[in-house]
């Protein structure tokens, strides 16, 4: 919120006010002369104060005030003169708050943030109002600019989604005869791929392509695993899913360390040592290296420690590697990230983004639609005809059309942005 210094400002003023540095005056020089107020006489002092009355007659009650009771007589025969000089007990005042402002700080937090939540829960709906009617201008723009690039990718992904479910249809039941494990990772890695398709539409048409760069990654990252599976067989499709057990036990180990510190349910020993033991019976039987996140695909590339750059090595996608890495700068959490700008023109003075943004979206939005396609003809290619060839090549023209629409927007705004 624009307004959120500005209301910090303005409260802090109100409670380190004037008023309050008299109060603060006063009660110093009634301690010297031996009185401490209460709670309810200092309020009903500042209220004096703020009101601006004659505060020279202001009355206590003196019993509750002294600190010794037995100066009460000599109260009662001269009572309390207080003088303030403005200039001399102002300043020094200020100058005893500035001094004792770290030790006061946290009671002065809690006072503040109170007034602020208060005075910001009663605002929030008039400001909600006012941004979401900037936010659905801002769409409506990006709609202009990149619309006809995000029809396309819809169209891919509604067709992508339809050849899959009618193929899924067909040949589900077959595979489940008679098994066919390539079949069951493709199947997985499409219904998710397109899944993660609509997610990153949806990014897009929102103008946040960092977090669409980031989804696309994960979605390269499952085509080049569709690729080597289909181009492997049996035997690495087996691999692959029997490595989510892998997975699930090393995340039950650190649970099982942390879950009391989380407050949730322990494992039973019971269940704990099926996935130990399930664990250990399959690095029995692939070896040690099948305990590394790729190591599902060690055999078959004949390494110990496979990286996804080795299994991009041997498909299609191998080309896409760059985007990939670059994609990977505006999704981790390193220091790269903090000067990511794929939301940003180059020619921009600004040194980050923290909202949605107009370019960038060409690369994941091309991205997309060149890795849901590698997904899709994996799948339907299982067991090809010539309906679903037609279907691949239709998907691949499709892909042509949609890189060229987002470059085309892409040269708009960049255009726009040098004008």
């Amino acid at each position: 919120m624009d307004t959120l210094q500005q209301l910090f400002e303005t409260t802090l003023t109100k409670t380190l006010s004037e008023e309050r540095v008299i109060v603060h005056i006063l009660l110093k020089k009634f301690r010297e002369q031996g009185f401490v107020l209460s709670s309810g006489q200092i309020k009903e002092l500042e209220q004096a104060i703020s009101q601006t009355a004659d505060i020279s007659a202001y009355k206590f009650d003196e019993d509750e005030a002294l600190e010794t009771p037995e100066d009460l007589t000599a109260f009662r025969n001269g009572g309390v003169r207080i003088e303030i000089d403005h200039n001399k007990d102002l300043a020094e005042a200020f100058e005893e708050i500035a001094g004792n402002l770290s030790n006061s700080l946290p009671e002065i937090a809690v006072e503040v943030s109170a007034i602020i939540f208060d005075t910001l829960k009663k605002n929030f709906k008039q400001y909600q109002k006012h941004a979401r009617k900037e936010n659905r201008q801002f769409c409506a723009d990006l709609e202009h600019t990149w619309g006809t690039a995000f029809d396309l990718l819809e169209m891919f992904y509604d067709i992508a989604l339809e050849s899959g479910n009618s193929f899924n249809d067909y040949y589900w039941p077959k595979a489940a005869k008679e098994g066919n494990p390539v079949y069951d990772v493709l199947a997985g890695l499409h219904a998710n791929g397109c899944r993660i398709c609509a997610e990153i539409i949806c990014l897009l048409k929102n103008g946040y392509a960092d977090g669409a760069h980031a989804r696309w990654r994960t979605l390269h990252e499952m085509a080049v695993i569709a690729a080597f599976v289909r181009g492997h067989g049996n035997d690495v499709a087996e691999r692959y899913l029997y490595h989510g057990d892998m997975e699930e036990y090393g995340a039950a180990r650190r649970y099982r360390a942390r879950c009391r510190e989380l407050g949730g349910r322990e494992l039973e020993e019971g269940e704990y040592a099926a996935l130990r033991d399930n664990y250990l019976a399959l690095a029995a039987k692939y070896g040690r290296s099948y305990e590394n996140r790729y190591g599902w695909a060690a055999a078959a590339l004949g390494t110990e420690d496979p990286a996804l750059a080795d299994l991009e090595a041997g498909v299609d996608p191998d080309y896409l590697r760059p985007y990939y890495t670059m994609a990977g700068h505006g999704a981790a959490d390193g220091p790269r990230a903090l000067f990511s700008r794929v939301g940003l023109l180059p020619q921009t003075s600004e040194i980050s983004l923290s909202g949605p943004g107009n370019p960038g979206l060409a690369d994941p939005g091309h991205g997309t639609a060149i890795s849901l396609l590698h997904i899709t003809s994996s799948l339907l290619t299982v067991e090809a005809n010539l309906d679903r060839l037609v279907i691949c090549n239709v998907l691949s023209s499709l892909e042509g059309k949609i890189g060229e629409a987002f470059h085309k927007a892409y040269e708009a705004v960049e255009e726009a942005g040098a004008a």
